[in-house]
């Protein structure tokens, strides 16, 4: 079985951010071997997890997305047991509910569902976790209560390499809040994976690989493509002809204003300066190659 190897996220050389100032870095292990494909590393993911919950319920958070529906596909595979969950929001899309109802029912999946008072979180639940965890996220704010609220190994399918192109060179974009749950996980002798597209080394570096990227990779410079998240459904599809194209952004469109909201009250104690790390695609790439001898 492989063996996981988590990033290592900094701010100012510590493994938790303390102040407003501090900077946000992040490290990766090298993989341990070489990497299969992005479909067959997500299958071992998905073993490595189950062995570390030896037993316990597994829970699979599901937003109607690609990403989610992916993540379930993994444990489908590699024919481990897991329950899919949605926090059902006030204001939730119901393009995101229909699209999670017919994949859960062709998959003879039993769906969870739990109700989740946004505005009554936000007003009121969020600023204990941004003060346990210093987030200015509030995205992050929501999946810590997400993660606490089920008591089994939580899998959130997330974390996905995202390449942008600045000053003409490709590096990896990392937000140090989006590691506060992987932090709280350890930090509380959890078992889970927030980020499941960083959960491995060989993950990663099978991302890097796949074709429709590598195609990116050549491409974005002439043909002016922002970023590689445009091309992520596409090379989705790819891998698993059945999944269902749809749009799909964030799961919060209904309640931006809230959101906004939210960001302003946790900016007031932190603001999201030092936030973001841009990692260098030669880097992330060098620190992720296989150390074999």
């Amino acid at each position: 079985m492989m063996t996981r190897n988590p990033a290592r996220p900094l701010w100012n050389d510590k493994p938790q951010r303390l102040y407003d100032e501090s900077r946000f870095s992040v490290g990766y292990e090298p993989a341990s071997r070489v990497p299969h494909t992005f479909r067959e590393e997500c299958v071992f993911l998905a073993k490595a997890l189950a062995e570390e919950a030896r037993g316990m319920p597994i829970y699979v958070c599901v937003s109607g997305g690609v990403d989610s529906e992916v993540v379930c596909r993994s444990f489908i595979e590699a024919e481990i047991p897991f329950t899919p969950v949605v926090f059902r929001y006030k204001r939730h899309q119901r393009d995101d509910l229909a699209a999670i109802h017919r994949f859960v029912t062709s998959q003879s999946l039993q769906l969870k569902t739990i109700p989740f008072d946004e505005e009554e979180f936000v007003r009121g639940e969020m600023k204990t976790w941004a003060d346990r965890y210093p987030i200015s996220e509030p995205f992050v704010a929501f999946d810590l209560a997400r993660i606490d609220r089920l008591d089994g190994c939580v899998v959130f399918g997330c974390g996905d390499v995202v390449l942008e192109s600045k000053n003409g060179n490709l590096a990896s974009y990392e937000l140090g809040s989006f590691f506060q749950p992987q932090i709280f996980i350890r930090a509380e002798k959890r078992v889970g994976c927030y980020q499941f597209f960083q959960g491995s080394s060989e993950i990663m570096l099978a991302a890097l690989n796949d074709p429709i990227m590598q195609k990116w990779i050549q491409l974005q410079a002439t043909m002016g493509f922002p970023n590689s998240r445009q091309f992520k459904a596409y090379a989705l599809k790819k891998i698993w002809p059945d999944l269902e194209y749809r749009r799909k952004w964030t799961g919060y469109e209904r309640f931006a204003a809230l959101y906004f909201e939210g960001q302003k009250l946790l900016n007031q104690n932190l603001t999201s300066s030092g936030d973001r790390y841009d990692l260098p695609l030669q880097m992330l790439l060098d620190q992720r190659r296989p150390q074999i001898t």
